[in-house]
């Protein structure tokens, strides 16, 4: 399942090889600034009107894709109801083919409205055992969104255990705390959010931008004991993660779906990323039960290149290029290392979405960090 927040996005993804696409679609009233996302910056991540969504269903479906779409209010409440059951059938009136959803009151709504849909049980609900799933198939879910935070045997356990569908989050995205949970995020204070405009995080690409929420921010640390400064970090670590190398124990354990964040992200990262994964997965299907670790290991290495034209340092200077419309002059030492990025950024800390996260070194200037938590 790929991310899309453009018809042009749509496509590409599409003739990159995703099965199914999913999106988000804005509110045209006064709660468009704050309902259906749960921070800054997403409004990037919404189509801008259900005409938009209508062009991305009559495609997606003339190509044989699903459309699913982004219903995740983080909850209801009386004056929201109206706005979001008229949200719900002008969105089932387009054909899409199912709806996200991450709150019960949400889901209540949909099921009174009587939407023939797929009803797919967002992230939002902390799924974390069989239980949990058990208990949203009886709500009506027919496919469940796991939580990040899951070794490959719990993941396997809950599949061999559960009656419905079960996606996992495969690539970027990445969250130190249990997402559904986490109100660092869930609240639309729109004074907060113009301030944290002003706060800087470090990007994926080693570069200073806004913050879009406050685990990204860089805080003060200083030593407990010894009360002595020791520089300003994103401690709090909401990281982007990836889960490539792991691809063919991913698809050992039976999941139903590998589900790409990134419905903010550009359309080159969206595009890349689905036809990176589209190329890993035909490989290991191809080869079934033969797979070769090298073979598929020196694969993944050509395509950490498109990976690194994507989402490395270029990007950011493209972005930067294409907004003072003017032509910047790149110095070699910035891009000597554009190869190793991708290592760097993910391989090396060990990004991965299943390797234990207490276990992961730091991200930013992990040699550091870690000689100054020892101290």
């Amino acid at each position: 399942m790929a991310p899309v927040n453009s018809l042009e996005g749509a496509s590409r993804v599409i003739s990159a090889g995703a099965d199914e696409v999913y999106c988000g679609v804005a509110l045209p009233t006064k709660y468009r600034s704050f309902i259906l996302y749960r921070g800054p910056g997403k409004s990037s991540a919404q189509l801008p009107s259900y005409s938009e969504l209508e062009k991305i269903v009559k495609y997606a479906h003339d190509e044989g894709v699903k459309v699913i779409v982004v219903v995740n209010e983080p909850f209801m409440s009386d004056k929201l109801e109206k706005e979001m059951k008229n949200h719900v059938a002008s969105i089932v009136e387009k054909e899409v083919d199912g709806l996200i959803i991450g709150d019960v009151g949400v889901l209540s709504v949909v099921k009174e409205m009587g939407a023939d849909v797929q009803l797919i049980a967002s992230t939002y609900f902390v799924s974390m055992n069989s239980e949990t799933v058990e208990f949203l198939r009886g709500l009506g879910f027919s496919r469940v969104v796991l939580e990040r935070h899951l070794t490959l045997d719990e993941i396997s356990e809950i599949v061999r255990n559960s009656k419905v569908d079960i996606e996992v989050f495969c690539y970027y995205g990445g969250c130190s705390n249990i997402n559904g949970n986490c109100y660092l995020y869930h609240f639309g204070t729109t004074k907060f959010w113009k301030a944290s405009s002003e706060l800087k995080t470090m990007s994926s690409g080693g570069r200073f931008v806004p913050a879009l929420t406050p685990c990204r921010f860089l805080y003060d640390i200083y030593d407990v004991n010894t009360k002595s400064y020791l520089g300003r970090w994103p401690i709090m670590d909401a990281f982007t993660i990836c889960s490539l190398c792991h691809l063919p124990a991913l698809i050992r354990t039976g999941v139903a779906g590998l589900k790409i964040v990134g419905r903010f992200l550009d359309v080159l990262k969206q595009e890349t990323a689905t036809r990176v994964i589209r190329t890993l997965l035909d490989k290991i299907w191809s080869e079934g039960g033969r797979l070769k670790r090298k073979s598929f290991h020196k694969l993944l290495s050509e395509l950490r290149r498109d990976l690194n034209y994507a989402f490395g340092p270029l990007s950011l200077i493209r972005q930067e290029a294409s907004k003072e419309r003017r032509r910047i002059h790149l110095e070699t030492s910035r891009l000597k290392n554009l190869h190793r990025f991708y290592q760097d950024t993910f391989c090396k800390p060990q990004r991965c979405f299943f390797a234990p996260l207490l276990n992961a070194p730091y991200k930013y200037e992990p040699s550091i960090v870690k000689s100054r938590v020892r101290s």
